[in-house]
């Protein structure tokens, strides 16, 4: 008998374990699309690839990518654009991939690239991404970046 309660509390120690870590993990992993994007920049600036490509959807994960090690970048706005948006549902990816308009987000990224070893003129640059998200309670993931 002893033994018995001894295996229910141990059980329930482990379910309690178990529950508080994946609260935690959910946590993180529930990012907005802006906190996307920085962790995105983030882990290209640290050259860190499973971080990088944690941001990432299915589509992108399979790329190649090449780090510049002297560079770094910066970034200066996330700017919500609807009309890429409403460009990736009617001509994109989003009218054959079958997502919510409500799961998909579309920003432009005004940033600069910042030499490590030498001081330059630098310019600001912009990007396009869309990020999208599977259901409510999947992560924001970067599905198409662009120019």
């Amino acid at each position: 008998m002893r033994h018995i309660k001894i295996k229910a509390i141990v059980l329930v120690v482990i379910i309690a374990i178990i529950t508080i870590f994946s609260y935690s993990y959910y946590k993180k992993v529930n990012l907005t699309p802006k906190e996307v994007i920085e962790k995105n920049c983030d882990a290209y600036n640290s050259k860190n690839l499973i971080k990088l490509k944690s941001t990432w959807s299915n589509r992108l994960s399979g790329g190649v990518l090449i780090f510049d090690d002297s560079v770094n970048i910066e970034i200066y706005s996330i700017e919500e654009d609807f009309k890429l948006k409403d460009g990736y549902m009617e001509y994109g990816r989003g009218s054959i991939n079958g997502i919510s308009k409500d799961n998909v987000k579309a920003y432009k990224v005004i940033y600069e690239e910042v030499s490590n070893t030498i001081d330059t003129n630098s310019e600001k640059l912009w990007k396009d991404i869309i990020l999208i998200k599977k259901g409510n309670r999947s992560p924001w993931l970067i599905d198409d970046i662009g120019v």
